[in-house]
């Protein structure tokens, strides 16, 4: 399959996937359904347009196999860029990190340490790691 087209952001729907490739690279308009529906038969594919109309606006979620099949390969992606969350499921230490940042000051902090050089990243986590110690030290100092 050629390059598929990269998400970002929230998991999108099918119908989100259909609109996006409905809307070709560079082009000034979404293709028509019947365009879509022609293009499919052409491929010896078949969908009525008032299913791809439903699918297209979040009315169909669970079309038919042959369905996605021809859509797939109507539009050149695989079966599975239709069907899958491009987000596999989170682990524990991701959803902590989740958690944390909806903090908008740690966000903004893992925002701004993104676009450094990565030298200067792990310069970074070194003073990080050393004030992380001192503070440890401070709170055994304290409690003692």
């Amino acid at each position: 399959m050629p390059d598929e087209p990269r998400l970002s952001g929230a998991p999108r729907t099918l119908a989100e996937k259909l609109n996006h490739l409905a809307r070709p690279p560079g082009s000034t308009r979404a293709l028509y359904l019947d365009e879509i529906v022609e293009g499919i038969e052409a491929t010896g594919g078949q969908v009525s347009r008032a299913t791809l109309n439903t699918m297209m606006r979040g009315r169909n979620t669970n079309p038919r196999r042959s369905t996605i099949e021809a859509l797939a390969t109507y539009f050149k992606v695989s079966v599975s860029y239709l069907l899958d969350d491009p987000h596999p499921a989170l682990t524990d230490n991701e959803h902590e990190l989740l958690a944390k940042l909806r903090d908008p000051d740690l966000a903004a902090l893992i925002s701004g340490i993104s676009e450094l050089r990565p030298e200067t990243r792990r310069s970074l986590a070194r003073i990080v790691d050393d004030l992380r110690q001192m503070q440890n030290s401070e709170q055994a100092h304290r409690s003692s």
